[in-house]
């Protein structure tokens, strides 16, 4: 299964909040599969990616496809939809 680095940094954020409630010395095997299937390439390609937008302000261009808060969220959206 594809998850996009949007879901991995998700999961693992939730994953980790809840690691105090998991019993000692048992690891889940889930979570250690979707831990593994992290990729650094992927994670820069998301960011270089958000780079692109200029600016990520609350205040920017809302409508513009390529440029602004508008396109970043769009874009954002879109891979998360990729993963549904």
């Amino acid at each position: 299964m594809k998850y996009s680095s949007f879901a991995y940094a998700f999961v693992f954020g939730f994953s980790v909040a809840q690691l105090g409630h998991a019993e000692e010395g048992k690891a889940n095997p889930v979570l250690q599969k979707i831990a593994a299937e992290i990729s650094a390439k992927r994670i820069e390609a998301t960011i270089r990616k958000l780079v692109t937008f200029g600016t990520r302000n609350s205040l920017s261009d809302t409508k513009s496809d390529t440029r602004g808060i508008g396109a970043a969220r769009r874009w954002i959206k879109s891979e998360l939809d990729s993963c549904a």
